[in-house]
């Protein structure tokens, strides 16, 4: 089942973008009472219709998150790019990568706590101190391409 009333109030935003994929919303069919929002940056698995409906432009619930999140980033500290992965044990970790020495990379595992987490870190970046926290444990660490990256 597809939400129409969202999908045709964001296919107008999309097509102004130059997008050919539209946004909308389908009933999880793993999940009984959960949704599926599609983007065009993909499709995110939502517990609920009013978290899916907060990944689609020009709805109440994507302004609600919006303003929250510029608000949040004001007072932010600087943060550090990474890539999310989910292990086959369904465990979510980042990546991060940096050079240690001229020509000598490596990477560091950063284990989550769910997928809500990796998302935001993957939207945001990692911090300073979780980056910190996770090279302490040396098991962390990595050449370059180690943890899949």
């Amino acid at each position: 089942m597809t939400i129409n009333n969202v999908q045709s109030q964001s296919s107008s935003n999309s097509q102004n973008n130059g997008d050919s994929m539209q946004y909308f919303i389908t009933e999880n069919p793993r999940f009984q009472g959960a949704f599926i929002a599609h983007t065009p940056n993909g499709s995110f698995e939502c517990a609920n219709i009013h978290t899916a409906r907060s990944y689609i432009p020009n709805t109440r619930e994507f302004n609600m998150v919006r303003s929250s999140r510029l608000a949040a980033v004001s007072h932010k500290q600087p943060t550090i790019a990474c890539q999310g992965f989910v292990s086959p044990s369904g465990q979510y970790y980042a990546v991060v990568s940096f050079e240690i020495n001229k020509g000598e990379s490596s990477d560091v595992r950063i284990d989550c706590h769910n997928v809500h987490t990796l998302r935001a870190w993957m939207r945001d970046g990692v911090s300073h101190k979780t980056l910190l926290e996770a090279i302490l444990d040396r098991s962390n660490i990595r050449p370059q391409g180690g943890w899949g990256a």
